[in-house]
């Protein structure tokens, strides 16, 4: 892998310490994914990649975010129970979603990307966000799963903002963030684009999806490159 050898992040750590410490999780997971491994391998997985992303990712982050919305949901679920089935099902919707988020921020680390945390919660910077997406597909066909979370993360808080522009509830009734797709409804519904608008952000919200829920031959690479500038050109024409 590419190695960076000066820098810092945000949160101080080095760059080449962050990198090392990124680049061991990669190929452990590697060397745990051919057979999922035992249960106490997927476990120390697991446990690496959200500490990792604690420590290197910014507070505002999506690595970050993401991560710590699967952790809160699975991190206390043993990776043996019934509700998974089995731990190969646990390894491909879990761990690997969280093993995705390491790739992206190693990718935003070697590209000194986490400079500023403002970077990642100003709408100003989404263009930033969509490079950093393009630099991830840049590493090949096997990348296409981080790089469709992150350019998904942006669609899905350009919705949320362009929605909080023209008076559109952004929250539930229990005060809980409101789904993508629920926006991209409202924002059909207030006519601030059209059903075709609405029907291509619906197409793209579900290869996120997929994504992020390691369904990753549902998609393919050639569609996450198209992603990519249908985002970015959707976001000039209707700016937040």
């Amino acid at each position: 892998m590419r190695r960076s050898v000066s820098g810092s992040t945000t949160l101080g750590i080095s760059k080449r310490k962050a990198l090392a410490e990124l680049d061991a999780i990669l190929e452990k997971d590697e060397e745990t994914a051919p057979n999922q491994g035992r249960s106490l391998e997927v476990a120390e997985l697991e446990t690496a990649c959200i500490a990792a992303i604690r420590r290197i990712a910014p507070p505002g982050s999506p690595y970050r975010e993401r991560a710590e919305r699967i952790w809160e949901e699975h991190g206390g679920v043993g990776v043996n129970e019934l509700r998974y089935g089995s731990l190969k099902v646990r390894y491909t919707m879990i761990t690997q979603v969280l093993v995705g988020q390491v790739a992206a921020l190693r990718s935003a680390v070697d590209g000194g990307y986490l400079s500023e945390v403002s970077e990642f919660v100003d709408a100003r910077t989404f263009g930033s966000m969509l490079e950093l997406a393009e630099q991830i597909l840049g590493l090949g066909p096997k990348y296409k799963d981080p790089a469709a979370v992150v350019v998904g993360v942006v669609l899905e808080e350009h919705l949320r903002k362009l929605a909080a522009k023209n008076g559109i509830e952004v929250l539930d009734g229990e005060a809980k963030r409101l789904k993508a797709d629920a926006l991209n409804s409202g924002l059909l519904r207030a006519r601030v684009y059209g059903q075709l608008d609405q029907k291509v952000v619906t197409g793209w919200l579900q290869l996120r999806n997929d994504a992020a829920h390691a369904d990753w031959d549902k998609f393919t690479f050639e569609q996450v490159e198209l992603m990519l500038p249908g985002v970015r050109e959707f976001i000039a024409r209707f700016p937040a």
